[in-house]
């Protein structure tokens, strides 16, 4: 069990509580090892989520329109709830949330999640983490395991003072806006702006919505629909059916995907293909034209949606296709100077800082005091993007490296978690060499610069950086994770029990 206990100081009081396991976020991620953690008999862990319930992206994003871009039978770990079903192919943010909380409910952890607290820092000390919170509660961990995934750090909104009207990032977005009547705009195009585009033109209640787009993007169908009673019953009766799905997907999507990415015939045939889409069905020709991507189809994200280019039909809809150098006392204002005036709402759906985002906010100091962001002030350096030399007992989930946007998130999740817990049952120090460390980071910049991700700035190349995800496919990387479990982990140095 933990063990609790209080330390006085000269201002203040402070609780520290001695854990296993420190799990930083209550996410897919957090949640995944926490339940692993339970089916491995490992009682002692907290999970530290700084929003006041669990969900991670699905709890903090609620704009308009948001759903996951994933099939939900592939996405959603089913065979973790038995008897839960989704009601739509692709699921909205509140059904995902809702799923999440009845892991929770299943395996009792709501118990384990301290809610409203940030982590701080987390200090590699005496052979033990101390994790500093916000709280004024000390957790002192044999490990922790950061779980705050690489869509947690929103990119800034535009400021000015002297706007007289609302400015709202998505992430920010509550039940209370509304566009009802305004003259709206949207800055942005990546998934969130599609997302919310789509969702705003469909119930029609804005005045205008002008939409900036500094670099068009690949929209590919969707074709989302609710779940038919005979798939719903096949997920009730069979708690493997979802996994059977996420197989399917990885198969028949990703692998298809990684062909495209890789291949130029193939690569300009898909390109050519959606051009013609855009032009059979945006009616006029000249925003036609500017929403015709010209960089390589898959170096920016691409997004699934069945309606965004429909909505640039609706006249109270219009593109303008520059990117926005800041606020005017009653509009936006373009990088060449074009103004968009007497604006009531901007709403920022500029995404994330992927490259740079994770952890931020959290100071993480190793062995000899050693900082990570300063570790990292050149680019991301990990083993497996699970591990870096020099801190020891602390896991990354989804973090540079390993994230790749071939791959469905929660299959990655499912396989990094079932890898940390077999490390953690060993009860040992565990710590990356630096020689495993640096052939790692060389093959992921090698696998990088093969990309199609290096051909134009992107989130996955820090906007013009090394590609800090991981570039091959995700057998390949399963079978990295593999070649260590059956060399027992030779990467690794492994010291006295904890």
């Amino acid at each position: 069990m933990d063990r609790v206990r209080t330390v006085h100081g000269h201002l203040s009081q402070r609780e520290v509580r001695e854990v296993d396991v420190c799990i930083v976020g209550g996410g897919f991620s957090g949640l995944i090892n926490a339940i692993k953690l339970v089916d491995a008999g490992i009682d002692s862990f907290v999970i530290v989520e700084r929003e006041d319930q669990v969900g991670g992206t699905w709890k903090v994003n609620k704009y308009p329109g948001c759903a996951c871009d994933v099939p939900s039978t592939a996405y959603l770990p089913l065979s973790l709830l038995p008897g839960w079903t989704p009601s739509r192919l692709y699921p909205c943010s509140d059904e995902i949330q809702g799923f999440m909380k009845g892991l929770v409910a299943r395996y009792d952890l709501g118990r384990r999640c301290v809610v409203n607290t940030s982590v701080v820092s987390c200090r590699w000390q005496g052979a033990v983490w101390h994790v500093a919170t916000s709280s004024n509660i000390t957790f002192i961990a044999k490990f922790v395991i950061c779980c705050t995934g690489v869509l947690s750090s929103a990119n800034g909104t535009f400021r000015n003072e002297s706007f007289k009207g609302s400015v709202v990032h998505t992430t920010d977005w509550d039940d209370g806006q509304s566009v009802k009547g305004k003259r709206v705009a949207v800055v942005g195009t990546g998934a969130s702006a599609v997302q919310v585009v789509t969702a705003l033109s469909k119930e029609n209640e804005f005045d205008d919505l002008f939409v900036f787009q500094r670099t068009a993007v690949y929209c590919t169908a969707r074709n989302d629909r609710p779940i038919s009673k005979a798939v719903a019953d096949k997920i009730r009766s069979s708690p493997s059916y979802g996994d059977g799905k996420r197989e399917w997907y990885h198969s028949a999507v990703e692998e298809t995907l990684f062909k495209i990415f890789h291949n130029k015939v193939l690569n300009k045939r898909k390109k050519e293909e959606i051009h013609s889409i855009i032009r059979a069905t945006v009616e006029d020709k000249t925003t036609a034209d500017a929403l015709c991507p010209e960089y390589d189809f898959g170096c920016k994200r691409v997004i699934v949606s069945d309606d965004y280019y429909a909505c640039f039909n609706n006249p109270k809809v219009h593109l303008v296709a520059e990117g926005v150098e800041g606020l005017t006392e009653n509009g936006v204002r373009t990088m060449s100077g074009y103004q968009v005036e007497n604006l009531d709402m901007v709403i920022c759906a500029t995404g994330f800082d992927v490259s740079r985002g994770y952890l931020k906010g959290v100071d993480v100091y190793g062995r000899e005091g050693r900082l990570l962001s300063d570790e990292w002030k050149d680019g991301a350096k990990t083993f497996l993007g699970i591990h870096c030399h020099g801190f020891p007992n602390l896991f990354l989930m989804v973090g540079p490296q390993a994230f790749s946007p071939y791959t469905n998130t929660v299959h990655l999740i499912l396989e990094q978690s079932a890898y940390i817990i077999k490390q953690i049952q060993k009860k040992t120090l565990v710590e990356v060499s630096r020689q495993a460390q640096d052939k790692w980071v060389s093959k992921c910049r090698e696998l990088g610069a093969q990309s199609v991700w290096a051909t134009c700035t992107n989130w996955y190349n820090g906007n013009g950086g090394d590609v800090t995800s991981f570039a091959g496919r995700f057998e390949q990387y399963k079978a990295f994770l593999a070649a260590e479990e059956s060399s027992g982990y030779s990467s690794y140095k492994h010291r006295a029990s904890c």
